[in-house]
């Protein structure tokens, strides 16, 4: 089991090696796809999210983890291969929709893998600091793409980026295929599939910690998205070219990844920084130059030590036959938001993008707001204490 943690920061690493995250944006533009194209392919991302998010979950915690973050990496690969065979709108947004199905079938997994690994070595309490670095190393695995993928896709041209992602992939494949399966959440074979999602739905709407946890987890991820969908345009708004979105967009992975190592030390300060998180995020809309990197940067920082810290507490107090359906019903609630969050962007970002940031930074202050009149029992909480009770009814 011991071997399971070690190669889950390996396939972690592995998954990271997507070469065309530095360049999509520039290889959209270039067959043709402009903002309002790019706004629907993050919305058709969305909208694959929002449906298969919770029943990818259930899968994982009701089947299997390993074969369910192995049917992910395919669809990684499969949608490389096709995104980079694409001459349209219409085809991309196809292949957009099966890299959608990569992000659900291991958003969650991979986590539930983590901490079932370390129950079954009653090390739970290790959980921030290994899953921290586990996605670390997949943030330093996008880090490091970036960079190589802008080169290749400045000497090759953008299509060879998104086919050289097949390599890495069937290597994970291999990784993946030698872990082992842990079997500590297999007592939930006989629930189902509602009473699975109900059973998930009451257990975080249920108490009070859990559920402004939930709130602050979506607000997170749902700012945290804009960055990770859009980012393109707005280094290309900056005047970034091949090689300066591989760099700038490898600077916003590794800033996240410094979060993911340091989530685990600076936990004693969640409840500060998520506050602080929202103020960065809106600083950063503000500025119109690359003076706003310093904030944009700082803000996947922020959000990288906050949402593992959070997840932490989540995983903690969530029975383990549930524990990837939990997160991915926090998934399925953001995507729902994010279809007309990403809709309005994508209006705002057709006549000026830095405009369409402001309007999710905004979205970001009202959910501080939620944060700071949260009751006092809630206050109390500690947030980087995983083994602290969470039953605030």
């Amino acid at each position: 089991m011991q071997n399971n943690i070690q190669k889950l920061y390996v396939t972690n690493f592995l998954t990271g090696f997507v070469f065309w995250y530095g360049i999509e944006k520039l290889f959209m533009r270039s067959i043709g796809i402009g903002a309002v194209g790019i706004a629907v392919n993050a919305i058709v991302y969305v909208l694959v999210s929002t449906i298969f998010n919770i029943p990818t979950g259930i899968l994982a915690d009701k089947w299997n983890r390993k074969y369910t973050l192995m049917i992910g990496i395919v669809a990684l690969g499969l949608s490389s291969f096709i995104m980079g065979h694409s001459h349209g709108l219409s085809t991309y947004l196809f292949a957009t929709a099966i890299w959608g199905l990569y992000v659900v079938f291991t958003s969650g997994t991979y986590q539930a893998m983590t901490y079932d690994s370390l129950a079954e070595l009653d090390r739970e309490n290790e959980y921030v600091k290994q899953q921290g670095r586990s996605y670390g190393m997949f943030l330093v695995g996008v880090s490091l793409s970036s960079v190589i993928g802008g080169y290749i896709a400045s000497r090759y041209g953008y299509r060879s980026a998104y086919l050289l992602t097949i390599i890495p992939c069937i290597l994970n494949l291999v990784v993946l295929a030698s872990m082992h399966e842990p079997s500590f959440h297999k007592d939930t074979e006989g629930t189902k599939l509602w009473q699975h999602v109900k059973k998930t739905a009451k257990l975080v709407t249920g108490q009070q910690l859990l559920f402004y946890l939930a709130i602050m987890f979506v607000a997170a991820t749902l700012l945290n998205s804009s960055q990770n969908e859009y980012s393109g345009l707005y280094f290309i708004a900056l005047g970034f070219g091949a090689i300066g979105n591989g760099w700038a967009n490898a600077g916003k992975w590794l800033f996240s990844s410094f979060g993911q190592f340091l989530s685990n030390r600076l936990g004693k300060l969640t409840k500060y920084l998520i506050p602080t998180f929202f103020i960065v995020f809106m600083i950063f809309t503000l500025y119109r130059s690359s003076l706003g990197l310093i904030f944009f940067y700082l803000a996947t920082f922020l959000q990288s030590i906050i949402a593992t810290n959070i997840e932490g507490v989540i995983q903690h107090n969530t029975p383990s036959s549930i524990r990837a359906t939990t997160l991915s019903l926090l998934g399925f609630v953001c995507s729902v938001i994010l279809i007309p969050t990403y809709i309005a962007f994508g209006y705002i970002a057709k006549h000026n993008v830095f405009n369409a940031y402001s309007f999710i930074g905004i979205i970001g202050l009202v959910f501080m707001v939620v944060w700071l009149l949260r009751p006092k029992e809630v206050k109390k909480h500690k947030l980087y204490s995983i083994t602290e009770p969470a039953n605030i009814s």
